[in-house]
């Protein structure tokens, strides 16, 4: 169990020891997804959907699709993309669309998925950053009180998918040896926030039951049900102008934490936005990050983001800062670090 309030910001590349796309990839499919001019289309589940969105628009969302294919490469991020043209709601909803089909695939592909609902051999994801999280958070608990797993244990997550909560579900069942309903009610306790939305809930997590439901590795998901989730994935602008509820509550968590750990993050300046307080945090707060194939340069400019967000948008800056940096993956760095974090 952890000892202090802990918070994990969590990006792509955490994702990606999983076998889920970082940003580049992720976009790389998003274009390939798209129909070319003058061809027809395929049967897949992005024209499939896209068809039944917009039944009467179709000839402007061929347009739309034109738009991504050129303009997406030039972009940090299919978030950034969006982001930057969302007046356009052909495009918007189109991306929307093709991030909630390639996402569908990606976790149907990832080392997550086993045959024929066999439980997840953890033995053979060790050296993945869940695992090396995992065996810090069940240290010091006992089985006559698992909640105290996701005790003080927190994640604001930029990603789509749910690799985190599908994880910790089955990790929390095969290690308390409990019936699926207890795993419930531990996982009611866990703290989690995604900013850009994800791609439905699990079939056993209940708190919301207004999002749509999607069973982990589905690939069978009727194109009704993929624009229904589609509604759920969200851009910058959208959040910041409604004062979305997921943001504030990020921007509290980040204010709370006395650590604060970024795994497989980018540290581009509109996430970084979205997760700074007004107010500066505790100047005891300590802050780790990993900038695993990154340039000195970026390293450096990845630090300097940290140390923004801790003296908050308000704040005079009078406060120091020093964040540890880590050139490791986020698995390796969990290995490394986990016991001293956790304490």
């Amino acid at each position: 169990m952890f000892a202090k309030k802990t918070v994990f910001v969590v990006g792509a590349g955490a994702s990606a020891e999983y076998g889920l796309p970082v940003g580049d990839k992720l976009k790389a499919n998003i274009i390939d997804a798209m129909p070319k001019p003058r061809e027809g289309y395929e049967a897949t589940a992005l024209h499939n959907a896209m068809h039944l969105s917009q039944p009467n628009r179709v000839t402007q969302m061929m347009a739309a699709a034109q738009r991504i294919r050129q303009g997406l490469p030039l972009a940090t991020s299919i978030d950034r993309f969006m982001d930057y043209h969302q007046g356009d709601t052909d495009l918007v909803e189109l991306g929307k669309l093709a991030i909630t089909t390639s996402i569908i695939r990606a976790e149907a592909a990832s080392t997550l998925v086993t045959k024929n609902a066999a439980p997840i051999q953890f033995s053979k994801l060790d050296l993945n950053w869940l695992t090396q999280l995992f065996l810090q958070m069940q240290e010091g608990t006992r089985r006559t009180n698992p909640a105290d797993i996701i005790k003080n244990v927190g994640f604001v997550c930029f990603n789509y998918d749910r690799v985190i909560e599908h994880f910790l579900f089955h990790a929390v069942q095969q290690f308390s040896d409990c019936s699926e309903n207890e795993a419930k009610e531990v996982m009611k306790g866990l703290e989690i926030i995604h900013p850009y939305g994800r791609i439905g809930r699990l079939p056993w997590d209940q708190l919301d039951r207004q999002e749509p439901e999607l069973p982990f590795g589905d690939q069978g998901t009727h194109p009704t049900r993929v624009v229904d989730i589609s509604k759920g994935i969200k851009t910058f602008s959208e959040q910041v102008e409604d004062q979305d509820p997921a943001m504030l509550k990020a921007k509290a968590m980040v204010r709370e934490a006395q650590k604060i750990v970024f795994l497989g993050f980018s540290y581009l300046d509109q996430n970084m936005i979205y997760l700074t307080p007004n107010s500066g945090l505790d100047v005891n707060t300590y802050l780790f990050g990993t900038v695993f194939g990154e340039s000195a340069t970026n390293q450096s400019l990845a630090k300097s983001a940290m140390v923004q967000l801790a003296q908050g948008i308000s704040s005079s800056g009078f406060r120091t800062f020093t964040p540890s940096m880590h050139v490791t993956k986020a698995g390796e760095f969990m290995r490394d670090e986990g016991n001293s974090l956790r304490r």
